[in-house]
């Protein structure tokens, strides 16, 4: 191929890069080049090329428009959408008018219609992308045919012949691409509209339950069926009335097939995690976990069951009657078996045993749609049995305890309240709220239960996990074991609560469901002028500073455990790196923290000025000591550890915080100091560069003692104590002629300055035994009396004789 051709194509390829990089590149009029007078189209000698390009990517665009224009399985899953939301029409048509519904039918029927309207969305998403990628096709193929129109054009103004055929074929190409293009998008139009039009009837459909979904809700606190002792209400019991009923059991034990094809494979996979939970659980049976967690391991298939329960139960969309029944029943009586393990009280046992029995039968009930007349009697009846029942379970508690009234006494008198309430709604006829206050507090009482309940498994489990995993790391300390099961529990016990307050929103009608009572409260705030905060920020903030000190513990964890017994650093210098690092992490945390409250990045030069103003007033001292604490964490003239002198207290060095450093004296008290004081005034540090301190015996002998054998004594003390190193040697040194003494001192060396007081004393109780032993005697301090001028009485008193102003003194006999 000759070399014009190469060059020619490669001019073509870095002209169609740059359309592709800066469209639409074709449609954009003939531009100039760097000079003026420069054509922007290439010369005669690439037309060809180009046109030959041209044609090979248009057969390309038309497999490309082909691929898109084959809408079987479009049209499949349309068709499926159809049958599906035919199978629901029948069944909202069987089921009579909503407003008749029950509360959980009607959030059925309405969780049915948002995974219709998901699904629905989501083949119109596919049908709208196949049409915008048609329209790219026709702009690109419109602009590229106005190209070569114009290069066409430009070459004729030029003078120049283009070789006949060329652009002609280019324009036929371009040409069949736009008009398979509109051949495409018209079936594909079609299909859109289709679907439209069935999303359209779902969203209706989901809006009329919506509405009747919310007047029920208003319908709380009013009368909204007839008295019980009223003609009206015993007027309903109508042969329709018990075919509504066998209509709706027979609604609820249909089997929805589409529901096993979609979510069957979570079926599987929950089977397989039981199975997997309650053989290890079985097979660690003997094994030592939490104190809190002996009952899981006594029941092993109890545990599994509830485990995956709760935790699978949260992602199955829309399940029909009979699964939500039967998961009903499965965790109800798994959760009975395990708070068995737990409650030894014959009375508790039995009022849980009751309330369980009271909302699997409601539970059920509602799930096959009784009718409402037929499901007031029912809870009366409950209200009749429950009322003397937990009332009689309250006076037993009482005399198992000895007689006096208990926390779960009293529990079981606000319970038959509460269904004394609901028996008076009832017969008045306010059954929404006569049914709201028996199912809400049954529902309540066990997901207080389940909570509490999961916490404990969930805790015991973490230090079970913990324990196993962390104790074959021969880095990882105690500590750090405890911290970081500490710090799981509490991430644990935050979530299951956080998760069982949403659900107890939606037990008591508050909303639909978890997921909408997070999205409200989430959306809680205030607003004032311009600026708006609601809970999600807040919520958002307080996990930033949250993960920023957990990261900080994190990797100081690791630092500790990981990188400083390898490195052997000093423990001043492990500790200014951890505490440098606890620093940024908190700083970065504090700085997203506002970033979700809202506070841009030019609000903080005002803050930084309203912080300037507030350190010239009040906060010099507070700053003072901030800085002062970094220079002692750079420069380290103090470290943890060490022994100061400050203020002539002895201390030990325990924290250096960002404020002030905690020393501990030898009588173990605590002081304070702020660090501004520390860096500003004299401290004696006795371990800055070493630990290795001098210690020093001052001795004083009798004038006339051995002073050979006084050295070689002190000597021998200081070479026999284990605390004194051999170098540098210990020495001995005469001090001079002292009033009463010889005196000598000697002078030794110690690893450890924390030991000196320790040391000497050794020493001294040695030059002591063996002063004694050699008789090397440690005088009495002496004085000398002279005397002057003394009474003559004085004088005899002191020799030992008397006057008696006769004769000359006279001694006295002792």
């Amino acid at each position: 191929m000759p070399l014009r051709s190469w060059l020619g194509r490669v001019c073509l390829l870095g002209v169609l890069l740059a359309g592709a990089a800066a469209p639409p590149a074709f449609a954009a009029e003939p531009t100039r080049g760097p000079g003026p007078g420069v054509p922007a189209f290439p010369g005669l000698d690439q037309v060809v090329p180009a046109a030959t390009e041209a044609r090979a990517e248009a057969a390309k665009a038309k497999a490309e428009i082909l691929r898109l224009h084959d809408l079987r399985d479009l049209e499949r899953q349309l068709d499926e959408l159809k049958a599906r939301y035919d199978l629901l029409e029948k069944g909202l048509a069987e089921q009579g008018d909503p407003a008749g519904w029950s509360v959980d039918r009607l959030l059925d029927f309405q969780g049915r219609l948002e995974a219709f309207t998901r699904d629905a969305r989501r083949v119109l998403d596919q049908v709208s992308d196949r049409l915008a990628e048609l329209e790219a096709i026709r702009r690109a193929w419109s602009d590229r045919g106005r190209y070569f129109r114009d290069w066409e054009a430009h070459l004729r103004g030029s003078g120049l012949r283009p070789p006949p055929g060329v652009f002609p074929g280019v324009r036929r190409a371009v040409a069949g691409v736009l008009a398979d293009v509109r051949r495409a998008a018209v079936p594909l139009v079609d299909l859109q509209t289709r679907v439209s039009t069935v999303l359209e009837a779902a969203r209706a459909r989901a809006g009329q339950l919506d509405a009747v979904i919310t007047a029920l809700r208003r319908q709380t606190f009013r009368k909204n069926a007839p008295s019980l002792f009223g003609a009206k209400y015993w007027r309903q019991f109508t042969p329709e009335l018990r075919e509504r009923a066998l209509q709706g059991l027979v609604a609820a034990a249909r089997v929805d097939l589409h529901f096993l094809e979609r979510q069957g494979w979570m079926i599987g996979v929950q089977v397989l995690v039981l199975l997997a939970l309650g053989l290890f659980i079985r097979r660690h049976r003997d094994a030592a976990g939490a104190p809190e967690w002996g009952f899981v391991l006594d029941r092993p298939w109890s545990t599994a069951f509830f485990l995956t329960l709760a935790a699978f139960s949260i992602f199955y969309q829309n399940p029909p009657a009979f699964w939500r029944l039967a998961v009903w029943f499965a965790g109800v009586a798994s959760g009975i078996g395990l708070v068995f393990g737990l409650v030894r009280n014959p009375y508790k046992r039995a009022g849980l045993v009751f309330l369980a029995g009271v909302l699997l039968f409601s539970v059920a009930l509602q799930i096959v749609s009784l009718p409402l007349p037929l499901y007031r009697l029912y809870l009366v009846a409950v209200s009749l049995a429950g009322v003397p029942f937990f009332l009689v379970l309250a006076r037993n508690n009482d005399r198992f305890h000895g007689g006096g009234p208990t926390g779960y006494a009293r529990l079981l008198r606000a319970g038959a309240l509460l269904l004394g309430s609901a028996l008076a709604a009832q017969c008045a006829g306010w059954s929404v709220l006569g049914a709201r206050l028996v199912e809400a507090t049954a529902k309540s009482v066990f997901l207080c239960v389940f909570t509490a309940m999961l916490i404990r498994i969930g805790r015991g489990g973490i230090g079970f996990l913990t324990g196993r995993i962390l104790a074959a790391r021969p880095g990882v300390t105690h500590r750090i074991r405890q911290g970081l099961e500490a710090r799981l529990r509490q991430a644990f016990t935050a979530v299951v609560s956080v998760v069982a307050f949403l659900y107890f929103l939606q037990v008591w009608g508050l909303y639909e469901s978890p997921a909408k009572a997070w999205a409200a409260v989430m959306g809680l705030g205030v607003s004032y002028g311009g600026f708006s905060l609601d809970l999600r920020a807040v919520l958002a903030a307080v996990l930033a500073l949250y993960l920023a000190f957990l990261g900080s513990w994190g990797a100081q964890a690791f630092l500790e455990a990981e990188v400083f017994p390898r490195r052997r650093l000093d423990r001043g210098v492990r500790d200014s790196i951890r505490r440098l690092l606890h620093y940024a992490l908190v700083i970065v945390g504090f700085v997203m923290a506002l970033g979700f409250l809202g506070v841009e990045m030019q609000h903080f030069v005002v803050l930084a000025g309203a912080l300037g103003i507030g350190i010239g007033f009040g906060l010099q001292n507070v700053v003072n000591n901030f800085v002062s604490g970094l220079i002692l964490l750079f420069e380290r003239p103090i470290k943890v550890g060490d022994t100061i002198v400050q203020n002539g207290e002895w201390a030990v060095v325990r924290r250096i915080g960002m404020r002030s450093t905690v020393v501990e004296t030898y009588d173990q008290s605590e002081i304070i100091i702020p660090n501004s004081q520390l860096v500003s005034e004299t401290v004696v540090n006795w371990t800055l560069s070493t630990s290795r301190a001098r210690v020093t015996l001052p001795v004083g002998v009798a004038y006339g003692s051995d002073t050979d054998e006084v050295m070689r004594i002190l000597l021998e003390a200081a070479a026999q104590h284990p605390a004194v190193l051999p170098e540098p040697k210990p020495y001995v040194v005469f001090r001079g002629f002292g009033e009463s003494s010889l005196d000598f001192e000697l002078r030794c060396w110690i690893g450890d300055a924390n030991r000196r007081v320790e040391t000497r004393s050794d020493l001294g109780l040695f030059v002591d035994r063996r002063f004694r032993e050699e008789g090397v005697v440690v005088p009495f301090p002496q004085r000398d009396l002279h005397l002057v001028s003394v009474a003559p009485e004085a004088g005899w008193s002191l020799r030992g004789e008397r006057n008696d102003e006769t004769g000359p003194p006279v001694p006295v006999k002792p």
